[in-house]
């Protein structure tokens, strides 16, 4: 069936439209000429009010400005002043007096930061303008940068590469005022000087809200204002894109007009004005879009404004008639459109009703990544339905699978293999532009979680642009379970063969002392024994990994400890020095003897994590001066105890391979073993020195000291075993286990000789 026109009636209908046109034309032009006579009127009448208005405006933006300069200059003033008087509080004093006299964190310097947060938060909870609190956060840091007292929680991270000795400003002495965090915060930094030496800084962040209320009243929609420093280096409040590339050259106090690009990239004029605020490092600039205050149109664009007007009735006219002309065509091409339209609807009706039944969940995505498909099955397993999630983007998708929105596999699409996305994917497989992975989905299946596959692709128009994606997931928790089960069967037939390695064992050795005497029997135990020694091996690599697991775990214990510890050395301190009158001889012992063994209770742990590091630490070997090492460590120890009559014997030059550090150890231990062994004599000798023996350099250390039984000398290198009561001899029993460890670790062997009364000799050698 032919939908065409006739010739004759196509040809009546183009005669109608002309006839129309025309009459449309002189009506047009009658109503233009009105227009242009009626706009000329309110052109000359609008000029003469808006050079009235012009300089109007102009003043009273230059006098708001003046106005919230001081506002700020006086805000900024105040908190100066807090921040002053913050330093001068007692609270603070005891805290730099106390570290000035030498006392630490962990004993008891740490009881005076409580009180110092408290002094912050209440300032915090004080100074309030309108409700809102002046401060955010209020900091306290000492001279080497390192951070004190912080009322944030968690405390305030830094980003990478900086640290908080950016912060500190020892002059003025009057405070300062900067901004930090790129441009997003202000911040008043005090410096806190004991007997004129800069000790620390106190920082206050303040809250955003309270800068905008000292702000000059906005006097358009667009009127925009931001504090930015003198160098133009930061800007606060917003960026430095609403100003001209040369906003600093503007005079103080004196208003001017810009070209800016504006919003889309169009260009506009506008009015800059910048007043410095005394005392700070910041210019305070408005700026005002120029329509807003000289008027939206130049005073030669009214009069071409009439050309222009008169142009377009002119023009206008033209238009109509090709519109008329035209309007049979483009009927024509919207009902070809719609019908188009239509036929595109009925097949994403079909889609969707494919998507609906697939067995899989599955649901797309457009390209603006907000959900358009969400299917039975997905339903099932989210517990979303669909009219929840429709039309819903900024990840929403991915909130019933993890609980927040983030991005997930179908995001891979759109955002390439360049995306930081692809970090959370331990499994990602790629064929073509399709995804495909395995991950724990937490919060599936009512929060009970699965393992879950999932296949990603993108959708095509017609020219080959991506308009959207499709994801498919499928719960494999089954096979997960099976390749568990798998897991443990293997784990179950390695036992297995462990127990027959050890019955071949046996039975290889029964063999060879059966058939020792026998050639061919030779053969097959030789081929017995490579297996045995590679056995052997497996079996010692898992030992290390043992060892290696059961190191980390002592220093985990031992950081563990820490804190219980701390508290009872704490109150164990606040009960003596607050409640000793109170309590009798027998309570005031008992005191005591918690102090002591908590004190002991250090040590030990001080030794744990000694032995852990040593174990943990990565061998790093050199030639080391281990004689330099040991006139280092005798004159330590003499300075700890100048008046005993020690003996040194030092061989001079003694070079080995090793760490350097674990060799410091090594050596340090040894030596401090001596020394505290020869505490009883009247006048000690410790050697260190080198002998040859057997093909390879012995060193030893020797000392005349109490000695031992060597009936014990066996346990004389695991940790805590002591052969010494701890009344004569303090220690922890840690030292000579670290001792075996780093020679280990070097592949050499130590031991010792010694006797009761008669002193005793450590010997070891290195590889």
């Amino acid at each position: 069936m032919n939908f065409e026109p006739e010739p004759a009636q196509e040809k009546s209908e183009l005669l109608h439209l002309k006839q129309r046109a025309v009459r449309n034309n002189r009506a047009t032009l009658v109503v233009g000429m009105l227009l242009v006579a009626y706009v000329c009127i309110l052109i000359i009448t609008n000029y003469r009010s808006e050079m009235a208005t012009r300089q109007t405006m102009l003043e009273y933006l230059k006098n708001e400005t003046d106005r919230s300069a001081d506002n700020l200059s006086y805000f900024f003033s105040e908190r100066q002043d807090d921040l002053a008087n913050l330093a001068l509080t007692r609270e603070v004093a005891v805290f730099f007096e106390s570290k000035a006299l030498g006392m630490s964190m962990e004993y008891g310097l740490n009881l005076s930061l409580p009180p110092i947060k408290e002094r912050f938060l209440d300032l915090i909870q004080r100074k309030r303008i309108s409700g809102e609190a002046v401060y955010a956060r209020i900091a306290l840091i000492d001279s080497h940068g390192t951070l004190i007292v912080d009322t944030a929680s968690p405390a305030y991270s830094l980003a990478a590469g900086t640290s908080w000795k950016r912060f500190l400003a020892p002059e003025p002495r009057t405070g300062a005022v900067m901004v930090v965090e790129n441009g997003k915060a202000l911040m008043v930094s005090m410096p806190y000087r004991l007997k004129g030496i800069h000790e620390g800084q106190i920082l206050a962040w303040l809250s955003p809200g309270t800068i905008p209320r000292r702000l000059p009243p906005e006097i358009s929609k667009t009127h925009r204002t931001c504090l930015v420093t003198r160098d133009g280096k930061d800007c606060l409040l917003t960026d430095t894109t609403h100003l001209p590339h040369d906003y600093l050259s503007v005079p103080g106090g004196t208003p001017r007009e810009f070209t800016v690009n504006g919003a889309g990239g169009r260009r506009e004029r506008v009015i800059v004005l910048n007043v410095p605020v005394k005392n700070t490092p910041f210019l305070l600039f408005s700026i005002v879009p120029a329509a807003d205050v000289l008027g939206r149109v130049a005073p030669w664009q009214f009069f071409v404004g009439m050309g222009v007007l008169a142009a377009a009735v002119l023009g206008g006219a033209f238009f109509v008639v090709r519109l008329n002309m035209t309007h049979l065509v483009l009927q024509t091409r919207l009902d070809e459109a719609m019908r188009r339209k239509q036929e595109i609807s009925e097949q994403n009706r079909r889609l969707q009703e494919i998507i609906e039944f697939l067995p899989d969940a599955t649901f797309v995505v457009d390209r603006d990544r907000k959900v358009v498909a969400w299917n039975r099955a997905l339903e099932e397993i989210s517990g979303v339905k669909k009219e929840e999630i429709i039309g819903k983007g900024d990840y929403a998708y991915a909130v019933p699978f993890y609980g927040e929105p983030r991005p997930i596999l179908v995001d891979l699409i759109f955002e390439g293999e360049s995306s930081p996305a692809r970090g959370n994917f331990e499994y990602l497989d790629q064929v073509g532009s399709t995804l495909a992975t395995e991950i724990f989905v937490p919060r599936v299946h009512g929060g009970a979680g699965a393992f879950m596959s999932g296949i990603a692709a993108p959708l095509f128009d017609g020219s080959g642009a991506i308009i959207g994606a499709i994801e498919s997931i499928r719960d494999i928790s089954q096979r997960k379970r099976a390749e568990e089960e798998l897991r443990k069967y293997r784990e179950h037939l390695e036992a297995l063969v462990q127990e027959r390695t050890a019955e071949l064992k046996k039975a290889n050795d029964d063999l060879l002392q059966e058939i020792g005497e026998r050639k061919l029997a030779e053969e097959q135990v030789h081929k017995l024994n490579l297996e045995l020694e590679q056995r052997v091996r497996e079996r010692t690599a898992e030992l290390e990994e043992s060892y290696r697991e059961m190191e980390a775990f002592c220093y985990t214990v031992s950081h563990d400890l820490r804190t219980p510890l701390r508290g009872i050395n704490g109150f164990s301190a606040i009960l003596h020095d607050e409640y000793a009158h109170r309590l009798d001889d027998t309570g005031r012992n008992y005191l005591e003897r918690i102090s002591s063994a908590a004190e002991r209770m250090g040590h030990l742990i001080d030794g744990l994590l000694e032995l852990s590091r040593v174990t943990r630490s990565e061998l790093r070997r050199k030639e080391v001066d281990l004689s330099g090492l040991v006139r280092g460590i005798t004159e330590d120890l003499k300075h700890l105890e100048p008046d005993r009559c020690v003996e040194w014997v030092i061989a001079p030059d003694v070079q080995a391979q090793g760490d350097p550090t674990l060799l410091k150890a090594l050596l340090q231990n040894l030596l401090v073993n001596a020394w505290k062994y020869t505490c009883k004599e009247a006048c000690a000798s410790i050697e260190f020195n080198v002998a040859n023996g057997g093909g390879e350099r012995v060193y030893f250390v020797r000392d005349n000291g109490c000695g031992f039984d060597m009936a014990y000398v066996h346990t004389l290198f695991d940790p805590f075993r002591r052969l010494h009561k701890a009344d004569e001899y303090e220690g922890t029993g840690i030292g000579l286990a670290t001792v075996q460890r780093i020679i280990h670790r070097h592949g050499g062997r130590v031991w010792a000789e010694a006797a009761p009364g008669e002193g005793a000799t450590f010997y070891f050698t290195l590889a």
